[in-house]
């Protein structure tokens, strides 16, 4: 890789590409996307596995321009183009990991379903055996409903109790067995157990959504120097869309939550080709600096 801090060294050096899975870029990854400030994080407004995909089918095309890419922006050679395929297969594991960590386990639904069908055979029984006065009818005012996981578990642990207090007077007058009451028991045990492991877990949450945005920013800020190249090289070919469409099409990009970073309107007809912007200068922690509001002419550019 030439000398370009902004985007690392990381590529020069890496294993043959049907070696390498996503759990392995994202440890290569690992030290360069941790360095981007937060307030340069981008949010994500478009489908993953989208960009993912349409990161990688590009690729073949963009690689087949090297010769010409490389004479316009020097920074964008073969070890940047393997770089960009690393963070695609490394945001993919990420975000196939916040995923994993947003959503419910699968324990606790099913836990959850069989808790609330137990509660409604042991909730139809109760109430009427409270209706003959053999149960407190005023305990079952205390019942929660199903919305939620802690209300299904306090409610199982409401009627189980309530029915076990009278088991004596009402065993045999209700359809109710002892094992439902001791497995409505264990059923709101364990979800309380696996709602206690979840909420434990929100910071796992969080941490998974951060280097899910962090790999999303460095996969955009190569993948967009690669298309402005590829933008220049292609210019009088009218194809560089579609060797390397944007990740926004159709959309609008936000920075930081605040403020908009349109898709710049198409050059009118007779117009100039677009410049080459000179390579973004960075900070000391390895993040890009704000990039100049204008293009920089490419008759003036240092890297023509």
């Amino acid at each position: 890789m030439k000398n370009d801090p902004g985007i690392g060294a990381v590529g020069n050096d890496l294993p043959a590409e049907e070696e390498i899975l996503g759990d392995a870029a994202y440890a290569l990854l690992t030290p360069e996307f941790m360095a981007l400030k937060p307030e340069d994080l981008l949010v994500i407004n478009v489908d993953v596995p989208t960009v993912v995909a349409m990161v990688i089918g590009s690729l073949p095309e963009i690689r087949a321009l090297l010769p010409e890419l490389e004479t316009v922006v020097p920074e964008v050679d073969l070890a940047l183009l393997n770089k960009l395929r690393l963070c695609a297969l490394a945001l993919s594991y990420a975000h196939a990991r916040y995923l994993s960590s947003a959503a419910p386990s699968g324990e606790l639904q099913q836990l959850t379903e069989s808790g609330v069908a137990l509660r409604e055979t042991l909730l139809t029984d109760a109430t009427a055996l409270a209706r003959r006065g053999l149960v407190e009818n005023g305990k079952l005012n205390d019942l929660q409903g199903v919305i939620g996981f802690k209300n299904v578990a306090v409610d199982l642990t409401i009627l189980a109790s309530v029915l076990k207090e009278r088991w004596p007077e009402i065993q045999g007058k209700c359809a109710v067995s002892a094992s439902e009451l001791d497995t409505a028991l264990r059923i709101a045990e364990r979800i309380f157990t696996a709602v206690g492991l979840r909420e434990q877990g929100s910071a796992a949450i969080e941490s998974t959504t951060e280097m899910r945005l962090r790999l999303f920013t460095l996969l955009s800020r190569i993948y967009d120097l690669v298309r402005k190249a590829v933008g220049f090289v292609r210019w009088d070919f009218k194809d560089a869309e579609k060797i390397a469409p944007s990740l926004y099409t159709g959309r609008t990009r936000r920075r930081g939550g605040s403020g908009v970073d349109a898709p710049p309107p198409a050059n009118p007809p007779g117009a100039t080709p677009p410049a080459v912007p000179v390579p973004v200068p960075v900070t000391a922690g390895g993040a890009a600096a704000t990039a100049p509001s204008e293009p920089t002419n490419p008759l003036n550019d240092p890297f023509m």
